[in-house]
């Protein structure tokens, strides 16, 4: 049976507090999700820093760094129960009650990271203007509505494009498409996550001296790239074989440079 761990920063919770809150109410809520590999919190550090500005866009009257050292303090405490097994998938999320008090819970579980290679399809997508782009907010029903589709239709997975046909991201990853030695991501704007394995990407190319080049790229320029792959927290990179009829060869470098740069993370 897979580890599983799941903890709640409220003691003595009951049911009524555990549903009826502002979180599950009304979606006043944020979260991150890490990968914990081998009793380790991966990027760590960057995750700690979108929980604390999440927290200070969402109740900056109640900011208290204090809550995020003891969320960091309890998701030590379950890092040591995976510290035999190979991948674990960590989430904390901090919510508000109804009596305006901040509370999170943490969960984790053992689960397999997927390696296997990408076939998407696109679909237009009205992303939430209202929100900044670090904001991991619970609100992912049409993304995963518009990847059911694409799964019943044999993909795995749909690449979202904003209503002029740019594109965005996946429900849960973002995007790097290659060109010759140029790696191009869309501009982190509405409707694309700043994500975290994404900025670590950015911030390796960049010491490398080969910066990630951000741009709108049209789902009609598609078939002028090479090569292109996901970036997530959980799965790391996944090669994209097929977007559409357009096919891509599996660009091996990217991989290579991140184990080279922070070592066997993924």
């Amino acid at each position: 049976m897979a580890q599983e761990v799941i903890y709640f920063s409220k003691k003595g919770l009951t049911a009524r507090d555990a549903l009826i809150n502002e979180g599950n109410l009304w979606g006043n809520s944020f979260f991150t999700t890490v990968l914990v590999k081998g009793g380790k919190a991966i990027f760590w550090d960057q995750h700690r820093q979108r929980l604390e500005k999440s927290f200070q866009y969402c109740w900056p009257k109640e900011f208290d760094s204090s809550i995020i050292d003891e969320a960091q303090l309890a998701t030590a405490k379950i890092l040591g129960d995976f510290s035999s097994i190979p991948h674990a998938y960590l989430r904390i999320t901090f919510y508000r009650e109804l009596s305006g008090a901040i509370q999170y819970w943490i969960w984790a579980v053992e689960k397999d990271q997927l390696k296997s290679s990408l076939k998407l399809n696109s679909h237009c997508y009205y992303p939430d203007r209202n929100f900044p782009d670090f904001l991991k907010r619970s609100n992912y029903q049409y993304q995963f509505q518009l990847r059911k589709e694409s799964l019943a239709q044999g993909y795995d997975d749909v690449l979202l494009l904003d209503h002029e046909s740019y594109i965005l991201e996946l429900p849960t990853a973002n995007i790097i498409l290659k060109k010759g030695d140029d790696y191009i991501t869309p501009i982190a704007e509405f409707g694309v996550l700043d994500g975290i394995s994404l900025e670590r990407v950015k911030f390796m190319l960049e010491k490398l001296g080969r910066p990630l080049r951000e741009m709108r790229v049209h789902a009609a320029e598609l078939h002028e790239f090479d090569s292109c792959f996901t970036t997530s927290s959980f799965n790391g990179i996944r090669h994209i074989s097929t977007i559409n009829e357009v096919a891509y060869t599996e660009d091996i470098e990217i991989k290579k440079l991140v184990n080279e740069f922070y070592g066997e993370i993924w």
